[in-house]
This record gives structure tokens, sequence and C-alpha cells, in this order.
């Protein structure tokens, strides 16, 4: 068997009839060689697919950042529009109340002058100052006009100040205010007014009140406007009362209640609204407001940091408060 087996041996066995080297070493050097190879055109062939895979996300990747991109700049593109579309409302409203301020402000000074004229003439006539005036009608219809044209200027009074206010070109004046004095001057100066509703009026300060730093002309406008309400609704026979106390933080408070028909709490936003009315019966003769008393006693208490502050049950009477803060009471020593 081995003299069969030589000859394939020797003439190089199956290695060469498949063409392959006859020894050993050649042919496990032509192997390897050949696996090299084999494992190289692998791993191109594998580099290529991964690179043909991950060309292939980043172009979806890129896709849906474009979009994403794209998304983005549609959102700031709209946010702009909106807040361009938000300033320009804004500047509309802006000068609309300011034509609004200066239009009330003009109109306020033209009817002042007519009104003034018709107030003057009227007074004369009424009191016979140049003479008598001839059948007692024409006085009443003469007093009946006075009466008007007060009613008159008193709306283009409170037309005046709301414009000021408004306009923001209204600074309080700061003082030592004696508010002993006040009152009692808040008390003189409404007494006609309540006298001829059939209307107790009083005014009481608590005792060692200190001054009060603020403006005089702001907080008497302030007592007025109260008392003029406070006088307005109230029936004959009822009492309105104006006080001043300390708050126990120190503030100063002033306060004018009333015993007259009172309005639902649920109201007390839109009373101090400007132009705003509450669904109230007035007193029989009692002239219908304009709805800016209330709303200029709480911008003018805004302006010295005082809170306006409104109590009111139907049909047993309102009690408004202008509450000071601490530091307008804290001047002694300078208001002697």
């Amino acid at each position: 068997m081995n003299d069969a087996v030589s000859p394939l041996a020797l003439q190089g066995g199956p290695a060469q009839a498949w063409g392959w080297p006859g020894d050993s070493a050649t042919l496990w050097t032509t192997l390897a060689s050949d696996g090299v190879l084999a494992a190289a055109c692998l791993s191109i062939a594998l580099f290529l697919v991964c690179l043909a895979f991950a060309l292939g996300r980043r172009r979806a990747g890129g896709g849906a950042l474009a979009e994403a991109n794209a998304a983005l700049e549609r959102e700031i593109a709209e946010r702009r529009r909106v807040e361009r579309a938000l300033a320009e409302a804004r500047d509309a409203a802006l000068a609309a109340n300011c034509a609004k301020t200066e239009f009330l402000a003009h109109m306020s000074h033209e009817l002042r002058t007519p009104l003034n004229a018709i107030l003057g003439f009227s007074q004369v006539i009424a009191e016979g100052l140049l003479g008598p005036a001839g059948k007692q009608r024409y006085v009443e219809y003469v007093r009946d006009i006075q009466h008007s044209g007060e009613h008159l200027l008193d709306i283009v009074d409170d037309l005046l100040e709301y414009s000021r206010l408004e306009s923001g070109t209204a600074a309080p004046k700061d003082g030592p205010i004696d508010v002993a004095r006040l009152l009692a001057d808040a008390e003189r100066a409404m007494e006609p007014q309540a006298r001829e509703a059939g209307v107790a009026l009083s005014a009481a300060a608590a005792p060692g009140l200190p001054p009060l730093t603020a403006d005089a002309r702001m907080t008497r406008q302030m007592l007025m406007n109260l008392l003029s309400n406070a006088i307005k609704f109230t029936p004959r026979g009822g009492a309105v009362s104006l006080s001043a106390a300390l708050a126990p933080d120190g503030g100063i408070v002033l306060a004018v209640a009333d015993t007259g028909i009172g309005f639902p709490a649920n109201d007390i936003p839109r009373a101090i609204e400007a132009f705003g009315t509450v669904d109230a019966a007035h007193p029989r003769g009692a002239r219908a407001g304009f709805g800016l008393g209330l709303p200029i006693c709480k911008a003018l208490a805004g302006l010295h940091g005082a809170r306006l502050e409104i109590d009111s049950v139907m049909g047993r009477g309102t009690t408004v408060r202008i509450a000071f803060p601490a530091w307008r009471s804290a001047l002694r020593a300078l208001a002697g």
C-alpha cells in the first residue's frame, strides 16, 4: 500500500492535481493569503454596507432636522407677527386714550366759560342785586337755571380732573395738614347742601391725631366728593358723618358714613369704575351722578399710596374710607 501511495505523493498528490503547490508550507501560505484577502474583501463589503446605511440615516436625520428647523422658523415668524400686532394694538389704544383725554380737557375748558356767565347772571337776577326781578315765577326759573348750571359745572370739573389724572400730569404737592381743621372746613363747605337735602351732617376727629402729610387740595377734594355722594344718596331725615382716626399701623383713616340707600356689595367694583353707575334708586330730588366721583377719589388716593375702602348694605347705608399709609402721619416734628 505504501508503494501505491508513494508515487502519488511523489508526484505532488491532490494539491498538484488541483494546481496548488506541492509542499505543505507553500500550501498553507497560499491558504492564509487567500483567507486574508477574503476577510479584507468581506470587511470592505461590510464597511460599504455600513457606510451606505449611515449615509441613509444621515439623509433621513438631515431631513428631519431640516423639517424641525423650518417648523421653528415658522413659529418664530408667527410670534413676531403676533408681537407686531399686539404692539400696533397697544399703540392704537394709547393714541385713542390720549385723544380722549385731550378731548375731555378741551371740552371742559370750553364749557366752563359760558357756564360761569350763566351762573353769574342768574345769581345777580335771583338775588335782585340790580333791583327787583318782577314776578316770583321768574325768580324760581332763574333759581332752576342756577341749580342746573351748578350741576353741569360739577360735571365739567369732574371731567377736567379725571382727564388730568388719566394724562398723568397730576402729582401731589405734599405738606402738613391739620386733620381736625380739614374736617371742619369740609363740614362747613357741605353744610348748605346737607341742609337743603334735609340731612344731618357732622364731623369729628379723634383727639391727638398727628398731622397728615399729603396734598391739601386733593385731600379736600376727596372728602368733598365723598360727602356730596353721601348727601345725595341719603333720604331726607338721614345722617352723614365725617370722621378721622388713627389706624393700628399708625396711618390715618378718613371716613364718610351715611344712613342712605346703600347698594349691593357686588356693585362696588362697578361703582369705582369711570362712568360706572350702580343699580340703586335715587332719593327723591337727587341729581343723577355722572359716575366719576368715586373713580376720582380712588385715583387721588392712589397718588398718595392710600387705599379706598367701601362697605355698603342695601337700605342701611354706605361707609367709604381713605386709609393713608403710616409714613404719611409720621412727620410730627416737621409738622409742629
